[in-house]
Parts: structure tokens; C-alpha cells; sequence
């Protein structure tokens, strides 16, 4: 396998004799190219049985790493990997109902170009990022278990299922903090509190993620019922001028859905998620938090008449433990009116408004080792478009 990658970053500096940004300022510019190849040979063993079926192989890869700079200056890096990769396959039949499933597998990811091109970001000027032309690909084992038994009779059905994952050389980040005003060698200035951001390799990258599922039907309303546990962990490390931190995150997430089969004509479907976070962080306690959030969604799709159609999504999101002022509880309601046309309903025109509450939000938090950021971004809101389809069967 090949895949080559380009990046170029220019930042310009005011000009006050033309008063536009045109001035290209070569500390906070780059342009950076990499490639990665690999070349893997291997071995694997089949065996079938009337219940097992099992697989084993293993490979050798011979990866290759290069970071070419074309400007502010020339530099080339390159870098070589050698690596057994196994991979183990078992799948067990108890019966035509009941199923084990297991896969091991391992694998390795390079470090993409925006990580290793050794630029400094200063879009958010009190946290700077940087990249790392030095980063080793990382190697990553994968564990996955699933179980599944059905019930044809019942209907009914029930999932265990595990993913566990450990990755070595981990591409982490490395956060350095002014405790003055600081001139970088590059020649950019750190003001006091100023945090710096570089991506390093680490170990001790950990992820788990246990859940199961259960679906049953209730036939009082000609629906069917589905439950769904799941828990995650994620173990990251960081440094924070250059000692090791460790971020905790611990996730619970409850779904419950029902859909209907009531007939042709009407569908619905309802469900609800509710996800509760903890976040813990060994060296910057000051980091910890909670937060919490839930969905609640319905969509009802309705052929009541000579093929017009009504439909409605309706999706009610509730945010609380972020920061002040986005903590919100909001609606997304989404009404479209159609009418289906030519032979076999092929064809079909809507009417839909978008967002009819005008209530539509973008918010998210993104967890570090190093920092808790909230963003809010601005999105499109109610909006009403004329539709046309045809399908081609």
C-alpha cells in the first residue's frame, strides 16, 4: 500500500501601504509533504468444524515513513518499521440460535501530515499547536467479543458485546505552559499562560467498551421493543511540562426504542439515549467534571391518501454540566408534506421545513488531558425546500 499526503499553511501579516494581509510571514507558514508505504507478507491456518470455525495468521510488514519540507526550508525525515502482525478469528455455533464470536487482531496507523508538519497554529492564541516531524507510527491490539442469541419463535433477540483496544507509540499530545513570556526559537512569542500543544507518542492508551442489547416485540401495539446497556472507558495519557498525565473518562449510556409494524401506510418509530460522563484527570485535578445528556426522538411517517404523505421527525436534546450558558434544552422539529406520483411510486414531491422551532444548536465538549473546551457553533436554522425524487429500480 501508498498513500502520499500535502499540507500547506500560510499565515500573512497586515501591510499597512497596500492595507491588506499580504505580507507571507514564514514563522507561522509551511508546506510539508509525507508518504507511508507498506509491504506485508504472511501465513494463515483455516479450520472448520459443524459448530467451530477457526482462523489464525500472521504477518510481517515493512512500513516506511517520509516527511519531505519544501518550505521555510528544505529538510527530509525517514523513517523505517518493521512488524509481526497476528490475527485470530473464532467463530462457535451452539446452535442455529446461539453464536460466539471472537476476533484479536493487531494493526498499525502512521501519524497523519497535519501531526507531523512542524508549523505553529496560532488561530487560538492562547492555545497554540504545533506538529512533530519525529512521530512513530502506532500499533494497535484489538479484542472483540460478541455474543447473540434469538429466540424465532419470540421474536426475540439478545446481544453481548466487548471491544477492548491497547495501542503502543500512541500519538498523544504534549502541553508546555508559559510561566513567563516566552520567544520560541522559531521566533513566536509565548505570553504568560500561554499553552503550547505537540503531538509525542506515548503508552498506556487504553479503551474498553462492554454493552449488551435486548429487543423484544409487543404485539398489544404491534411494535417491537429494544433495550440497550452500554459502558466505555477510555484511558489517555498526556504530558504537561513533561510529566506524565493521565485522563480517566468513564461513560454510561441507556437507549431505549420502539418501532412499529402496524401496516403499510403507518410507521413510527420512538427512542431515548441517555449518556452520563466522568472525566478524571491524575495530575490536574482541577480538570475534573461530570456532564450529562439525553435524546428524545420521534419519527412518524404517515400514507393516508392516494399516496400523499406526511412525515415528522421531532428530537428534543437536553445539555447539563457544561459551561455557563449552554446548558440547553432544545427541539428540532422537521415537517415534510409529499405526494407520490407516476407507476409503482417512483417519483414523490415534497414540501419540508427544517428546524419548523427554529430551535436548531451545535454544542459539544471536547475532553483532554490537558484541557476542557465547550464550543457552541453557529448553524443553519429554519429553512423550507420544494423536493423531487425519482427512484430507479
Amino acid at each position: 500500500s501508498y498513500t502520499k499526503s500535502r499540507a500547506e499553511n500560510s499565515t500573512y501579516d497586515h501591510d499597512p501601504l497596500v492595507n491588506e494581509y499580504s505580507n507571507l510571514d514564514p514563522k507561522l507558514s509551511n508546506v510539508s509533504g509525507s508518504a507511508y508505504s507498506t509491504e506485508r507478507a504472511g501465513i494463515g491456518y483455516n479450520l472448520r468444524r459443524e459448530e467451530l470455525s477457526l482462523t489464525a495468521e500472521v504477518s510481517y510488514q515493512i512500513a516506511s515513513l517520509r516527511n519531505d519540507q519544501s518550505f521555510p526550508s528544505l529538510k527530509t525525515m525517514e523513517k523505517r518499521f518493521y512488524n509481526v502482525l497476528p490475527t485470530v478469528t473464532m467463530k462457535y455455533e451452539f446452535s442455529r440460535q446461539r453464536k460466539l464470536m471472537v476476533l484479536y487482531r493487531t494493526s498499525t496507523n502512521p501519524p497523519s501530515i497535519s501531526q507531523l508538519q512542524d508549523v505553529i497554529d496560532n488561530t487560538n492564541p492562547i492555545l497554540l499547536r504545533a506538529g512533530n516531524p519525529t512521530l512513530r507510527q502506532a500499533y494497535v491490539h484489538m479484542l472483540s467479543g460478541q455474543y447473540l442469541a434469538m429466540d424465532i419463535e419470540r421474536r426475540s433477540s439478545f446481544f453481548l458485546i466487548l471491544t477492548a483496544s491497547c495501542t503502543h507509540d500512541y500519538v498523544g499530545n504534549s502541553s508546555w505552559i508559559a510561566d513567563k513570556d516566552t520567544l520560541l526559537p522559531s521566533g513566536t512569542r509565548l505570553n504568560k499562560g500561554t499553552r503550547l500543544t505537540v503531538p509525542a507518542n506515548l503508552d498506556g492508551q487504553w479503551i474498553m467498551r462492554p454493552g449488551l442489547a435486548f429487543g423484544f416485540p409487543v404485539d398489544a401495539i404491534k411494535s417491537h421493543l429494544s433495550l440497550n446497556t452500554s459502558f466505555a472507558y477510555t484511558r489517555k495519557p498526556g504530558l504537561v511540562n513533561g510529566t506524565m498525565n493521565v485522563s480517566n473518562m468513564y461513560t454510561l449510556t441507556q437507549g431505549l426504542g420502539l418501532g412499529s409494524n402496524i401496516g403499510e401506510g403507518v410507521d413510527f418509530t420512538m427512542f431515548y439515549m441517555a449518556n452520563y460522563n466522568i472525566f478524571k484527570n491524575t495530575l490536574q485535578p482541577e480538570l475534573d467534571n461530570k456532564y450529562f445528556f439525553h435524546t428524545a426522538s420521534l419519527k412518524f411517517d404517515w400514507i393516508f391518501w392516494e399516496g400523499v404523505a406526511f412525515r415528522t421527525t421531532v428530537t428534543n436534546t437536553v445539555n447539563d454540566g457544561l459551561s455557563a450558558g449552554l446548558n440547553r434544552n432544545y427541539t428540532l422539529c422537521n415537517v415534510s408534506l409529499g405526494k407520490k406520483l407516476f407507476q409503482n411510486n417512483r417519483g414523490e414531491i415534497q414540501l419540508c421545513v427544517t428546524d419548523i422551532l427554529n430551535q436548531n444548536k451545535s454544542i459539544n465538549r471536547a475532553v483532554t488531558e490537558a484541557y476542557v473546551e465547550d464550543m457552541q457553533n453557529r448553524v443553519l436554522g429554519r429553512y423550507v425546500v420544494l423536493m423531487f425524487t425519482y427512484t430507479i429500480r
